[in-house]
């Protein structure tokens, strides 16, 4: 094994003619090349072969795990919500009233509606959750899931249940039609409902639970920059402390 071979196939990994997708691909091959040199680094230390001097020459790619997160305003899901498909118009709240995943949204069943939460029953991260709405996100709920059998899927497109990426088209012509560039995607809903809550001053820890992280270090990669505000309005309230006068 060679550190070119290794560099080209690096380099393979991150290659693309779309430059908008360049540093998440090269984001992606940083990962594949932890896993290498993890494997690489087992065999070395149980006397497998090979010189770790070889890989260890190998570097990943600079600047390209930091996220470039794009939030979008109340205007502007207001006006998606205006010229978006009826029918997938209740999508696009849901999102909003609860920061869910689309396949989570596409899997939610009536009995998982109670009237101050609804239940996931499957996530991405395999783990189950509660997420609580807020006055108008239960008015939503209410009223999506009223007279409806309790196992039916709470929305539908044609009487049939959403599936795998049926929001992209819908988004970018409701995108279009808003005057919205670039196109909004579904998952920005799912940071825009988490961006709200962190200006609001809930704790990243609260926001983890309520969107399925399985710890607080994705969400403080993606929120933890929108608090200092926050931050400084908490200790102008709360730090009693006073060390002047009598």
């Amino acid at each position: 094994l060679q550190t070119g071979t290794i560099r080209r196939w690096l380099n393979d990994l991150a290659r693309t003619d779309d430059p908008e997708k360049r540093r998440a691909k090269q984001a992606t091959a940083n990962k594949q090349l932890t896993k290498l040199k993890a494997a690489l680094n087992y065999a070395y230390q149980h006397d497998m072969g090979g010189n770790r001097v070889v890989w260890d020459k190998v570097k990943p790619f600079k600047n390209v795990d930091a996220p470039r997160i794009r939030f979008i305003t109340t205007g502007q899901v207001k006006a998606l919500i205006e010229v978006a498909d009826p029918q997938f118009v209740p999508m696009i709240q849901a999102a909003v009233y609860t920061g869910c995943r689309w396949s989570e949204l596409c899997r939610l069943r009536v009995h998982h509606v109670t009237p101050d939460h609804i239940h996931i029953a499957e996530s991405k991260s395999g783990k189950v959750r509660d997420v609580f709405l807020a006055a108008e996100g239960k008015r939503f709920f209410n009223q999506q899931v009223k007279n409806k059998p309790q196992d039916s899927y709470v929305f539908t497109v044609d009487g049939q249940p959403w599936g795998k990426s049926m929001q992209k088209r819908r988004m970018d012509v409701a995108s279009d039609l808003a005057g919205i560039n670039p196109r909004v995607s579904f998952h920005l809903l799912r940071h825009f409902y988490a961006s709200v809550l962190v200006e609001q001053g809930v704790s990243l820890q609260m926001v983890a639970k309520l969107l399925g992280h399985s710890d607080t270090r994705v969400t403080e990669k993606h929120y933890a920059h929108l608090q200092p505000s926050t931050l400084a309005t908490a200790v102008e309230k709360n730090l009693a402390i006073s060390l002047t006068g009598a």
